[in-house]
């Protein structure tokens, strides 16, 4: 089981952190108060229209983002 999960994180892609990206990670703390790491991991799914899932309520509101709650 463990081998699937790592096969699985080599399907992803790895992304640079531009200037383009930091600012709208910038304008997004500034609108939402969002953590640095989060600002960050949504802009990149947004700019790469990715669906974004989470289960942090600090994010559930925010356009483009699907949240689940924890049971």
């Amino acid at each position: 089981m463990a081998q699937l999960r790592i096969a699985d994180l080599y399907k992803g892609q790895q992304v640079d952190l531009t200037t383009s990206l930091a600012l709208s990670a910038a304008r997004l703390s500034v609108e939402f108060h969002l953590p640095m790491a989060n600002r960050f991991i949504l802009v990149t799914a947004l700019s790469y229209e990715a669906v974004f899932w989470t289960q942090d309520k600090h994010l559930r509101d925010i356009p483009g983002v699907k949240f689940i709650a924890k049971k």
